[in-house]
């Protein structure tokens, strides 16, 4: 299992538009496996005991495309996750 860690919070709620070219820090391609992006909310700060705010996505990235809508939650909405290699 990879990870990838992102920087700082943002004040406020919004939207977002994340991307990610399937390279590591140094541009090196990943290789084809199981990866999992996490979203927390600014405000609460997750733990092993409380996930509140808390969301986890996992997709297989391979030779084919990931396309995945995401149902809607409470805290969540309108998430979509696709991956072109």
């Amino acid at each position: 299992m990879q990870v990838a860690i992102t920087s700082a919070s943002l004040n406020s709620h919004q939207l977002h538009n994340i991307t990610w070219n399937g390279k590591d820090y140094q541009g090196n391609s990943l290789p084809d496996g199981d990866y999992k992006v996490n979203v927390e909310f600014t405000e609460h700060n997750a733990s092993a005991n409380n996930m509140g705010k808390y969301k986890q996505l996992t997709f297989t990235k391979g030779t084919e495309p990931v396309t995945l809508t995401i149902p809607n939650e409470t805290y969540f909405k309108d998430m979509d996750l696709g991956l072109v290699d």
